[in-house]
């Protein structure tokens, strides 16, 4: 838990991985009851902002050489509960404004991307923390963070274009209709 401290690199990733997890998991069934009731947008641009501080605080915590103990696991499950509010209604969008002809393709669609998308995202932070953090472990979580708050930034500009609030016939409101409503001529 204390980079550069004692503890191989591994270990501490892999306890940095499961504090962000746990983060993730808490979230995701508060922002899903949220977007029932607000729209995907606003919960998902809060979860987004949220994991943007979170990165951005797990940057500058590593840039100390004695910054251990909490701080790190603290920014990590900052950052899992940020991406864990955007996740929840992001998904729970697709299913409110596909037909319903094609949610099991759109399932299965969404399915492959989060894999994949988690594959990548996690091979790329990990090999910037390696190369980074070669002669300092500190130095490379530190970079590791930087890369998620980058990511983390582009998730909250797309974020914006999350369908709006449902109206009271269940209609999704578009991001751009400013008040047009899907499913609507």
């Amino acid at each position: 838990m204390v980079p550069g401290v004692g503890e191989p690199a591994d270990d501490r990733q892999l306890l940095l991985d499961e504090v962000r997890g746990a983060g993730s998991v808490l979230a995701m069934p508060v922002a899903g009851r949220l977007s029932d009731r607000l729209g995907a947008r606003r919960p998902a641009l809060t979860g987004a902002f949220v994991a943007a501080l979170g990165a951005a605080l797990g940057a500058a915590a590593l840039t100390r050489v004695d910054a251990g103990g909490a701080w790190p696991a603290l920014w990590a499950f900052v950052v899992g509960a940020g991406l864990g509010a955007v996740g929840a209604p992001t998904m729970g969008s697709l299913y409110r404004t596909l037909p319903r002809h094609q949610v099991p393709q759109g399932s299965s669609v969404l399915y492959m991307l989060n894999q994949l998308g988690a594959a990548v995202g996690i091979a790329v932070v990990a090999l910037v923390v390696d190369l980074a953090g070669d002669a300092d472990p500190a130095r490379g979580f530190r970079y590791g963070y930087w890369w998620i708050l980058a990511c983390v930034l582009v998730i909250l500009a797309g974020s914006s274009l999350l369908p709006g609030r449902p109206d009271p016939a269940g209609h999704v409101v578009r991001p751009a209709d400013d008040g047009a409503v899907a499913g609507t001529p």
